[in-house]
């Protein structure tokens, strides 16, 4: 019952940090508390869950780095390199999980990588223009390093489809988050470096939330 708190917690904090960048804008201190809280809570759900000797355990060090990232973001620390450093280690903690079990080469999955590797191309290929554009090309290899860092998480995230000894359960909330956490940060550098896109803070807050929310289900069920 506790364990399920947690997660409850986790959601709510969730929420509510969606609820600082849209209805209750000016509650800049709500943002700062309500953010770090929701991952605080997913951290205490996973290892409320898991044991140090499972595969799981790893996920959660991602997901402590992943807060760190987190703090590192907000407007009152203003540490963006510091973060994609957070953030690009915690993915590979997250990769380390997600390559467990054989893979069964698939013809549609080649497809899909090729494919996605064309659109992640084109897609860091305009960041790095306005980054250009906007005096900072010294964020170049770290942004195009950390887009090659996540993209590949995702990669091995949507891999679990055809690997061994993975849940159809598991393999879909992975895949979702993955997807979610991938979407917030093109979400991102997109607004912040190419393009402002309406509403942008809400959207990137959604994904990035659910997305972690997703994979934290998603590891739970598999390894538990």
């Amino acid at each position: 019952m506790t364990q399920f708190v947690f997660f409850l917690l986790a959601i709510l904090f969730a929420i509510l940090d969606c609820l600082a960048v849209s209805i209750w804008q000016k509650k800049r201190v709500l943002e700062y508390i309500a953010k770090p809280a929701a991952m605080l809570c997913l951290i205490a759900w996973l290892y409320s869950q898991i044991g140090p000797e499972s595969p799981a355990f790893l996920f959660g060090v991602g997901l402590v780095l992943s807060l760190v990232g987190d703090i590192l973001l907000l407007d009152c620390v203003d540490q963006f390199i510091g973060a994609v450093v957070a953030f690009a280690l915690a993915h590979l903690f997250y990769i380390i999980v997600f390559a467990r079990g054989a893979l069964t080469p698939n013809l549609y999955l080649l497809v899909f990588v090729l494919l996605f590797g064309i659109l992640i191309a084109r897609i860091l290929k305009q960041i790095v223009r306005g980054l250009g554009q906007k005096g900072k090309s010294n964020l170049n290899w770290p942004v195009v390093i950390y887009g090659l860092v996540i993209s590949f998480m995702f990669l091995f995230a949507l891999s679990t489809l055809f690997r061994e000894g993975w849940g159809v359960s598991p393999v879909v909330f992975i895949s979702a988050g993955a997807a979610l956490f991938l979407v917030s940060d093109i979400l991102l550098a997109w607004n912040k470096f190419v393009k402002p896109i309406q509403n942008e803070r809400l959207m990137n807050k959604i994904a990035y939330h659910f997305g972690q929310i997703a994979l934290t289900v998603g590891v739970i069920l598999q390894f538990t």
